[in-house]
């Protein structure tokens, strides 16, 4: 069990010492992550911070792409995996609601690792998923 916190950054801030942060934000989690790596873990934080992950992709979707639906997006977002094949069936769909929500997961923790650095004064590259 997490342990629970408000937000997602207030967990993340709880959770990783300034290094991870930094690397989350630079390379994102689906490479491995402490604390992100399993379904397990995943599919719990989505449980406890599934409206304001919501709500963040829906205010990256406005300013990202505006004019695209909000799954339409995310899935172009983030089905161009470094490892093909390894959370999207051959057509590319999502194969599971555990993938799905780990995939939410990964996306908020990057915005809101650059989100920390940035109100840090660090400078945050584009993001590219």
């Amino acid at each position: 069990m997490l342990p629970q916190k408000k937000t997602l950054r207030d967990w993340m801030l709880a959770t990783y010492a300034d290094g991870e942060i930094r690397n989350i934000a630079q390379r994102g989690c689906d490479r491995g992550t402490r604390g992100l790596a399993y379904y397990e873990h995943t599919c719990e934080i989505y449980r406890q911070f599934k409206d304001a992950l919501w709500q963040m992709l829906a205010a990256e979707k406005r300013a990202r792409a505006p004019g695209k639906l909000l799954l339409e997006w995310f899935a172009q977002e983030t089905c161009n995996s470094a490892i093909p094949g390894s959370y999207t069936n051959d057509d590319g769909d999502m194969v599971s609601a555990e993938k799905f929500e780990q995939r939410v997961v990964w996306y908020c923790a990057r915005l809101t690792a650059r989100a920390i650095l940035a109100d840090r004064g660090c400078a945050v590259s584009k993001l590219n998923t």
